[in-house]
């Protein structure tokens, strides 16, 4: 990831967010990558960011897996769950 592509995450951080005070863009490319790792933190689920944006905040956010969409997390879904749903909606549909 570039200075670049990190400024454009700290601007859209800062506009989703509504950060007061924002992010300094102004800080190299070390302590801009501290500071989205601390942002990180204030994320919710109803907060929508860029596809490119979500990619590098799952990028820098390693130990956490960032994951605007918790509640949607198919990674903890097993193939024992899925049967149970289908057969819910299967007995739905009766």
């Amino acid at each position: 990831m570039t200075i670049k592509e990190l400024v454009k995450v700290a601007v859209e951080l800062n506009r989703v967010l509504g950060l007061e005070p924002p992010i300094n863009l102004m800080l190299n490319k070390a302590n801009l990558i501290e500071t989205i790792k601390q942002v990180i933190q204030l994320v919710v689920a109803d907060d929508e960011f860029s596809k490119r944006t979500t990619e590098i905040l799952q990028e820098i956010d390693t130990g956490k897996k960032f994951n605007p969409y918790p509640e949607k997390d198919c990674a903890k879904t097993t193939l024992a769950d899925e049967d149970r749903i289908r057969a819910g909606r299967l007995r739905e549909q009766v």
